[in-house]
Order: C-alpha cells, then structure tokens, then sequence
C-alpha cells in the first residue's frame, strides 16, 4: 500500500512540473529576463574594440574650449581635417540643420561633406511608408545622404523599462544606415542572415552585442580642430556625435547602466555598428530550450523537497542554480547565447513555495504517527517491565525451590533408581538453564536502561580467574577437558569484580561447551605497555570469518552452536562486550574454524 502512494505522489508530481512548466512557459516575462539578460552584460570581463570604428566625440572638452557653443563653421573646419585623413565611412549623429548658419556658411559645409565618399547623416527617428520625404534634407543640403540610425529601446514592448537592447535593420523596408556601412565589409544583404535575426511588427531587428562603456577609441572634437590628435582615420569608420556628460537627450539607457548619462548614443553607435560588421548579435535560445530547462528545475525542486532534507535541499536547489548561471553566462559571454533565466527561476519559487508546505504536512503527520508509536512503545516498555519484574521476583524463587530439591533428591541416591536420578538430573539441568537465561536477560535489561554502575574495588584479576576456573573444573571434567592456567603476577587494578567475573565466566563456559571432549583450554594473563590481557584459547569448533563481526551481537549465535545440542541465549558475549567496554576496555576474537578461537579482554591498569 505504501509503495503505490509513493509511486502515486511521484506521478502527481512530474504531472504538476510538467503543468507548471507549460503555464510558466505561456508567459514571456519579460522585465524579469531583462534583468537576467542585462547582468550577463555587466560580468562581461573583457572589452573588444572594432579597430576600424573611430569615434569623434564634442565632449565637455570641446564645450569650455569653444565657451559652450559648436558653430556650423566649426563642425566644417572638422570635416575638411577628417576628408584629409580619407577615412572609409563617415556618419554623423548631428544634423547641420540643427545649427543657426548664414547661406555661405551651409554651403561651405555642404561642400565639405561632398568631398567625403561615404558620408552620412544619421535620422534619429523611424520612417514609416510615405514619410520617405523626411529623409531629405532642405537646400543646399538636399544632396546628402541621410538615413534613419534609430536605436530601439524597450518602451512600449519587450521589457518596457526604456533600455535599449535591439537594433534596426530595417523597419517598413526603409534600411538603416548601420547595415549599410556593415555590408560594406561583411557582405550581407539580407536581414536574414545576421545572427541573432528576428522580425517584430513589420522590422528587422537584431539585438546589440554591447561593449562597455569607454570601450572605444574617441578623439575630443576640439582636439581635431586644433591639430593635436595624433591618430590617424584613414579606411576608418569615423562617427561624429555629442558626448558632454550633460544633455541627457545624447545619451540612452544600456544594459550596462540605467544612468541618465551612463553612454551617449555615439558609443551606442559604435555597438551597433559593430555588432553588424561582425555579425555576432545576441542570439535568443529557442523556447524548447526555455521548456526543458525550466521543467528540469521544477522536477528537481519537486525532489528535493520531498525526499531530502531541508537543508540538503536547498543546498542542492543553490548548487544547480549556481551551476545552470554560471552556464548561461559562459554561453553569454563565450557564444553570445542568451538562455532564458526568468522562467527557470520561477519555477524554482513556484516549486518550492506549493511543495515546501505539502512536506510540512507530510512530516507533521509522520510526527503525529512516530508519536502514537512512542506512546505504544512506552506501554510495552511498561509490560516488559512488569514481565522482567515477574521474571525475577515470581519465576526465580520457585526455580530455586527445584534446583534445592533436585539436589536434595540426588544427594539420596539409596532411594533413587537409575531412571529417577536421570529425571532428576535432567530436572536440575533444565532449571539452571532457565535461571542462566533469565539472569541474562535481566542483566540485557539493567544494559539497555543503563542502570549498570561501576562498583570499582581494587582486586587481583589472577585471583578472580582462579575463583572461575574453579567453578568450571567439574564442567570440563565431564568432557575430559584440561582448563590450563598461565598466570604472570600483576598488581592489583580497580574493577568491578562482579561484571568481570560474569565477563571471564562466559569466556570459560563457551570454551568448554564449544571444545570436543579430551582437549584443553588455556586461561592466561599478562602486563603490557601498562595494560592487562586476559586470553581464553580453546581447540573447539572455531568460528568463520564471516560471523566473526557479528559474534559481539545481541541474540546472535553461529550457524554451528545453531546446528549443534549446545543451549545458549546467545546474550553472552554481547553482555561480555559491555561490561569490558564499561572498564574502558577492548574484547576481541581470533579464529580458525575446526581449530579453536582465541577470546582477549584488554583492561586498563588505571581506570
């Protein structure tokens, strides 16, 4: 029953990533990728200039120098210096209409203008269908070229937060200038064939592979009017335009900054026109993309919530977010890929934020079921309680009254017949085992309450060895066994001689059971590097290497004791191992099957 429900909560949960992901995915959620899309630009580590993009910039230089005012007859004089450099392509962001001239005055900047090859006026605005007109210009100006240089920003579509992010290849079939000049020196004709291509609402648009600001090679105006600009425009793209740190309508919002003066439109330019030449406009991942990566978060969300632990999972959420960031960026920035981030991230909100409460109920649940159980095992703590009580007040008492008078009965043999005393002794036999087991399991019970204290006496441990090779010699005496002592003199060390007596007891009384009859068992002792060795050696049965590990376990008995007429409750060794490790001591084993076992306590001198 149990399996089913999981395999049933782990099929409504694919099918709930799976819904999610195809809501999520509905939706473009545009300002959020922005934001994702624009911090891609802002890691950028490097800066790369086009060699051949010059700018020419009217900056706040050239503004005090020429006491605030650019005159018609100075963008002239500029002109004639740049014709002389025989530059490639010369576009400029001002119009010559913008400024208050006399008739001469137009015509000597018109001539000069002619006397570039490639010279353009950039519009900085759209044309629509019928507004063609706009692009010529009034007398004496009407021969030069003008076309639109409009770069678009996010107003009333996309991200709608006024950056600009796209430019214009063409909009209502009306080119821009800035493919133009870049067909020039790439080749291409067609819309079609730039990288990063999409078309919106009658446009051709691409989207700008941004530089950072200050990227590009700017000469102050004022410093070509007055000859002291040492480079030289020749085959350059030499673009004109203002850049005073001031006037807010020369400059635009980027991904880079939102500052109202952050890059003016003459090194937004420079981007454009680059991002055409070499053709590596921003390209947008396909939205199956967008799907699978977004339905791979929500299912591992989904399974981090609900199988590992809270901390574990978020660790893991972090760590695979971590990873697929710094994946999009290496993209971003190495293949000018932009994989969709917005919807990703929200499936992981959305994940953890429906999940992260069904868990709670899940585990409150479990915490009212591990209650109940606590409560049951509480109770049956109780009844084994009571049972251990009956064991040892109620079952001990009249197991005593037999052992006395089986040993009353067999003491008088003259009344016995051979048949008797063999019942008898079988009597007598049964009731010490049924007493050995029931001190066994209280004494597993005082072990598991942790009632057992130390009681330290210093003691002689060869003397206590002798107390229980004594008991045992009558044992091993059925069996023909020889029980050999090698005792060195040790000092006396603190012990509780109870528990070890139960200890070496236990380690006897196994050697002998587990010995063929007409062997021997040594018990010997020894002082090293200040600590004391016991060692019980046997030639018995012997143990495998496999249920070596497990021999120390609770209820666990060999498969040859187990095959074997031997009784034991298989607590003895278990108990033997607590006792010695309460005296901050080690027990240990070493066996050879069919050869014997050798049993070693090691005890500390000083405890």
């Amino acid at each position: 029953m149990g399996k089913k429900r999981t395999i049933a909560t782990k099929s409504l949960s694919i099918l709930f990533a799976i819904v999610l992901t195809s809501l999520i995915c509905t939706y473009s959620f545009d300002y959020l990728e922005s934001l994702t899309y624009d911090a891609r630009f802002r890691l950028k580590v490097f800066r790369h200039a086009n060699p051949l993009i010059e700018l020419v910039a009217i900056d706040s230089k050239t503004i005090q120098e020429q006491n605030g005012k650019i005159t018609l007859q100075d963008y002239t004089q500029a002109l004639d210096k740049i014709a002389k450099s025989r530059p490639s392509f010369v576009l400029s962001l001002i119009s010559p209409t913008t400024f208050h001239a006399s008739l001469n005055e137009k015509i000597a900047f018109n001539k000069a203008a002619l006397k570039i090859p490639n010279f353009y006026i950039s519009y900085d605005d759209g044309i629509m269908r019928g507004e063609e007109g706009k692009l010529i210009l009034p007398h004496p100006f009407e021969k030069l070229q003008m076309l639109p240089g409009v770069i678009a920003f996010d107003q009333n579509n996309f991200a709608k937060d006024g950056v600009s992010r796209r430019a214009y290849f063409s909009i209502q079939d009306q080119e821009f200038v800035q493919p133009l000049i870049a067909g020039f020196y790439n080749g291409i004709t067609n819309p079609t064939q730039y990288r990063g291509y999409f078309s919106f609402k009658d446009s051709d648009q691409i989207y700008i592979n941004y530089q950072k600001p200050g990227t590009y090679s700017t000469i102050s105006f004022v410093d070509l009017l007055k000859d002291n600009s040492s480079k030289d425009l020749e085959n350059k793209i030499v673009i004109i335009g203002y850049d005073d740190k001031f006037t807010p309508e020369y400059y635009l919002k980027t991904p880079f900054t939102r500052d109202v003066v952050g890059m003016s439109k003459l090194e937004a330019q420079a981007n454009v026109l680059q991002t055409f030449i070499e053709n590596n406009g921003i390209v947008k991942a396909p939205q199956w993309i967008n799907f699978v990566t977004t339905l791979l978060f929500a299912l591992l969300v989904l399974f981090s919530v609900m199988n590992l632990s809270p901390a574990r999972g978020i660790l893991v959420i972090l760590s695979s977010l971590a990873g697929f960031l710094l994946i999009s960026w290496t993209l971003f920035v190495s293949f000018h890929l932009a994989i969709g981030m917005a919807q990703p991230i929200l499936a992981i909100f959305l994940c953890y934020y429906f999940f992260i409460p069904y868990r709670l109920i899940q585990e409150n649940k479990k915490f009212w079921e591990l209650t109940q159980r606590n409560k049951l095992l509480v109770q049956v703590e109780e009844l084994k309680n009571n049972f251990l009580s009956l064991m040892s007040h109620d079952l001990k008492t009249p197991l005593a009254r037999i052992q006395g008078m089986a040993d009353v009965a067999l003491s008088s043999p003259q009344n016995l017949n051979s048949n008797q005393k063999e019942a008898i002794s079988t009597i007598k036999q049964s009731a010490d085992e049924l007493t050995e087991f029931i001190s066994s399991i209280l004494d597993l019970s005082r072990v598991e309450s942790q009632e057992i204290k130390l009681k330290l006496q210093s003691k002689d441990v060869n003397r206590l060895l002798e107390e229980v090779v004594q008991k045992y010699r009558y044992m091993a005496a059925q069996k023909n066994i020889e029980l050999i002592t090698e005792f060195e003199t040790l000092f006396s060390v603190k012990f509780d001689a109870d528990l070890m007596k139960q200890v070496f007891s236990n380690l006897i009384e196994n050697a002998i059971k587990y010995s063929a009859e007409g062997t021997k068992v040594l018990i010997s002792t020894e002082e090293h590097d200040g600590r004391i060795l016991v060692q019980v050696a046997d030639q018995g049965i012997g143990i495998s290497d496999n249920e070596i590990k497990s021999i120390f376990s609770k209820f666990y008995r060999t498969k040859n004791v187990k095959n074997s007429q031997t009784k034991g409750t298989g607590l003895g060794l278990y108990l033997a191992k607590y006792f010695v490790e309460l005296h901050k001591g080690h027990i240990s084993v070493e066996s050879i099957p069919q050869q014997g076992s050798t049993f070693s306590v090691d005890l500390p001198m000083d405890l």
